[in-house]
């Protein structure tokens, strides 16, 4: 089948070529014999219409091939890619739960990023649902009596630091005590905006 597809295309190619020949320079279409083959078929019409039958024949050529070959689709594309787009949140949840390491803690400033998320936070929630007025707010976060947690209330206050036993708490559990105050801080945030509702 191959073999046809390429014989025809090279006739095709030599049709095409022909016809540009005939535009470009029309001298090349006296030395066609069109006429003795018109008047060999019996007239311009018979002409004309055995194109029409040869054509037909190889429309139905090429649709006999279609049905014995089969049509070959196209391969689909690929499928787009999901991109995986953090959560709101993501950066925090994985300060909490990894802490970035030593060298993160001693050089970065992760901790401090998430003390002021968690702060912006509570000083949102403590506006929105607890009735407070910002300064309000900010005084009972600095103060630390937003909250009954104690842990919480060291991680956002600027008055209160964390203690030895809260220290030693979270070192026992693999933790610094910023990433333990955080995620203290952060449920506790959840609570009072739960318990204001």
């Amino acid at each position: 089948m191959n073999r046809g597809r390429v014989v025809l295309g090279i006739v095709g190619l030599g049709v095409f070529l022909l016809g540009v020949a005939t535009v470009v320079a029309p001298s090349t279409a006296t030395a066609l014999p069109v006429e003795g083959v018109v008047d060999l078929l019996g007239g311009p019409y018979v002409f004309v219409a055995a194109f029409g039958v040869v054509a037909f024949v190889v429309l139905l050529g090429v649709m006999g091939a279609r049905a014995i070959d089969g049509l070959d689709e196209a391969t689909p594309p690929d499928p787009e890619d999901v991109y995986q787009v953090p959560q709101p949140g993501h950066e925090f949840d994985a300060f909490v739960d990894s802490g970035g390491g030593l060298t993160a803690r001693m050089l970065g400033n992760r901790h401090e990023r998430a003390r002021t998320r968690v702060r912006r936070t509570a000083l949102a929630t403590l506006v929105r649902t607890g009735g407070m007025s910002r300064n309000e707010a900010e005084a009972a976060i600095r103060e630390g009596t937003w909250t009954d947690d104690p842990v919480a209330a060291s991680f956002l206050s600027t008055r209160q630091r964390p203690g030895l036993g809260e220290r030693l708490a979270a070192a026992v559990r693999g933790e610094s005590s910023t990433q333990r105050g955080a995620r203290r801080a952060a449920l506790a945030v959840a609570r009072y905006d739960e318990v204001s509702r």
